[in-house]
């Protein structure tokens, strides 16, 4: 049993997206690095369609102090570390390197945001026709195209681990050490692990009718300041940040 100074608790995401999570846990990549890792809830709890983000499963569960670690898009990382009562901060950009994507395509005056919720319901919307375009990552790219979808756009994105700053320096390396390994064992083998994230759409799409086109699983890459920059000023393009954010604020040290 792993003492509580080597525990790491982890608030869920998209299952694609803690995909390196689920292999270090299950092949033991975490107990070598020296650490237990729990999630704290299965991503099947969250609120199906949560506007407010700090409702959200994961980002109430991490601002509670119920969780030290939990992932997400690029953006709102920076966004969620800002804002954070507890004082979150990006740790590193995460393994999983993921497609969604419409802005590029179509000019940003001819895109209507709406708020649909978690990926089930985008999906759905599309089907039933409610919505002409939905950004929908993995299994749900493979699903829709199964079902006779179109791609609009395709963009790889990468996302933040965001962290508790309570977690040590030697969580923090052991952390991102386990989940480098599980993620160059995921590309060794896709299919071996495809499952995981295929059981999101409850039998609809088979482990081996996903594509290996739409996901890639690298190595955590540092948060560079210039790139922090870079999504800053996007983000004030779209009003998603008032501009007091700076890197040293935001981006933990490793």
């Amino acid at each position: 049993m792993a003492s509580t100074a080597s525990l790491v608790n982890v608030s869920p995401n998209n299952p694609v997206f803690d995909l390196p999570i689920y292999v270090a846990r299950d092949e033991g990549l975490f107990a070598k690095a020296g650490i237990e890792v729990r999630l704290q809830a299965k991503y099947s709890e969250r609120n199906p369609s949560e506007a407010d983000p700090f409702k959200r499963l994961k980002e109430s569960l991490f601002e509670q102090g119920k969780a030290d670690v939990y992932n997400l898009c690029e953006w709102a990382g920076i966004d969620r570390s800002e804002k954070s009562s507890r004082g979150a901060q990006v740790l590193a950009l995460r393994p999983a390197v993921g497609v969604q994507s419409l802005e590029g395509v179509l000019a940003r005056k001819d895109i209507v945001v709406e708020h649909l919720g978690v990926p089930e319901r985008r999906y759905q919307a599309l089907k039933e026709g409610a919505s002409r375009a939905v950004a929908v990552m993995e299994p749900f790219i493979s699903l829709g195209l199964k079902e006779g979808a179109h791609l609009v756009d395709v963009t790889f994105y990468r996302g933040a681990e965001v962290i508790a700053p309570g977690l040590s320096p030697e969580q923090r390396s052991a952390y991102l050490g386990a989940i480098n390994e599980a993620a160059d064992r995921i590309m060794a083998g896709f299919g071996k692990y495809k499952h995981y994230v295929t059981e999101q759409t409850r039998g609809a799409l088979e482990p081996h009718e996903m594509s290996d086109h739409f996901v890639r699983y690298t190595h955590y890459v540092v948060y560079e300041p210039k790139r922090f920059q870079q999504v800053y000023e996007w983000m004030r393009s779209w009003g998603l940040a008032s501009g007091d954010a700076d890197h040293a604020s935001v981006v933990a040290r490793l």
